[in-house]
């Protein structure tokens, strides 16, 4: 069954990324800590750099406002580049601390990325404030809305384990605006995860209605980072040739390197 393999991959994600932080908490050593990285298996491998990159970064604001630490290990961990900085998204969201200078100075794709990762934690840890009651939290600003929405159209993928009626619900009980958004993070999500057959991913077209496209942009930015990490799977070929009628080379290619 398609749904429990989607449970079993993520469960599989939650271990590598626990197992990652706690490494982070106890080592300083960053070549160190990427070397422990490594042994993980290629397909989530980018989670690891994910945990890693959070820990790091919330060490840092609590003890170098220069980013030292945090700023080394993206230098060193260039392969898995947009989950290093969705990770520092996760660490601005738990401590709610944004340095509104260090982020403009970034690369703009990879300050949409911080801004998703902060949806993301919003939408796992604070579902009653931006889930139930559909809040956005006071430290993000309408620039970066888009970006946070994807990431917590990403949380709905997980919340509800891959399940198309449920997420088609959810995603309806927020004002339309916020619909695209929403999907293109879904389409992130279960091409990342992966684990669903054809017809699932065929129903998720239906269901996302007049949104369906942002399912195909979000394969094809997991498909970008996958490439760059050298880790392309099956499921990620499955979801671009449903969602965009392509290879994952081709979907990558069609917006650039």
């Amino acid at each position: 069954m398609s749904s429990e393999i989607i449970a079993a991959k993520m469960e599989n994600i939650k271990t590598i990324f626990q197992s990652a932080q706690d490494n982070a908490t106890k080592q300083n050593d960053i070549g160190e800590l990427i070397k422990q990285l490594e042994t993980i298996d290629s397909e989530f491998l980018s989670v690891g750099y994910e945990a890693t990159s959070m820990e790091l970064a919330l060490k840092d604001f609590q003890s170098d406002e220069s980013m030292k630490s945090w700023n080394t290990f993206v230098t060193l961990s260039k392969n898995h580049a947009p989950q290093v900085y969705v990770g520092l998204g996760w660490a601005i969201a738990k401590e709610k601390h944004v340095d509104k200078l260090f982020l403009d100075a970034l690369n703009p794709e990879m300050r949409f990325r911080v801004w998703d990762g902060c949806g993301y934690f919003d939408g796992i840890f604070r579902q009653r404030q931006v889930i139930k009651n559909q809040s956005r939290l006071e430290y993000i600003l309408e620039n970066d809305f888009h970006s946070y929405d994807q990431g917590l159209g990403r949380s709905l993928w997980y919340i509800c384990k891959g399940d198309e009626n449920k997420i088609q619900e959810m995603v309806e009980a927020f004002a339309t605006e916020r619909h695209a958004d929403l999907w293109r993070g879904i389409g992130i999500a279960c091409s990342y995860v992966g684990g669903c057959e054809e017809s699932a991913l065929k129903k998720l077209i239906v269901s996302a209605k007049e949104h369906s496209a942002q399912l195909g942009i979000g394969a094809t930015l997991v498909a970008k980072s996958r490439i760059l990490s050298n880790c392309l799977t099956k499921d990620i070929e499955l979801n671009c040739k449903i969602f965009r009628n392509m290879s994952a080379k081709e979907a990558m290619e069609s917006v650039g390197n």
